[in-house]
């Protein structure tokens, strides 16, 4: 017999899905500059697998270490990346919650967000964390700048313009399962 704990825990893993009609992404690593410039003016979409190399986030950055050191930040969570706001409304979910509260969500813990989920297929993903802006530690854990782009937003370390930047810098967070819509960054 199942635990109750057990009761509440998301899948770690998932088989690759494919959608009729949908054309695959390409999963790729040591893109040069050029090459991503290409793939992106012929609106080539790809995951690069690389991209994360080097940051200490990457180990760091767990489930228990984010609970533990922003357990009480809030942030957004959604069923269904937002699209269009006509074409969203009634159909995406968005709650509240703090950074400890979907932490539990994530590990199968007893949580509050587990209830607003409609089914196994839509789980919640946070995608509106910006810690930068408050917390500039959390800098010397990643990069902004991608290895194969050509980066126009410049970097502005004071005033308004620093706001602006790190503003524009999120957090997405999410289990097995999460599903972001295409979209360029």
């Amino acid at each position: 017999p199942a635990s109750a704990a057990s009761a509440f825990r998301l899948p770690t893993s998932l088989p690759e899905v494919s959608v009729a009609g949908a054309k695959p992404v390409e999963k790729l690593a040591g893109l040069s500059e050029a090459e991503m410039t290409r793939r992106f003016q012929r609106s080539m979409p790809v995951v690069l697998t690389d991209s994360q190399e080097g940051w200490p986030a990457k180990s760091k950055w767990t489930f228990e270490w984010l609970a533990k050191h922003y357990g009480d930040e809030e942030m957004m969570v959604s069923d269904l990346a937002p699209f269009f706001k006509h074409s969203d409304r009634g159909i995406i979910q968005t709650a509240k919650v703090s950074m400890r509260e979907y932490v539990r969500y994530v590990l199968g813990q007893p949580n509050g967000v587990r209830a607003l989920q409609t089914s196994d297929d839509r789980v919640f993903y946070g995608n509106g964390w910006a810690p930068f802006c408050d917390h500039d530690g959390l800098l010397a854990d990643v990069s902004d700048r991608l290895y194969c782009v050509e980066d126009s937003i410049p970097r502005v370390d004071e005033g308004q313009g620093r706001q602006f930047n790190r503003s524009l810098t999120k957090v997405f967070l999410g289990p097995a399962g999460t599903v972001s819509r295409l979209h360029h960054d």
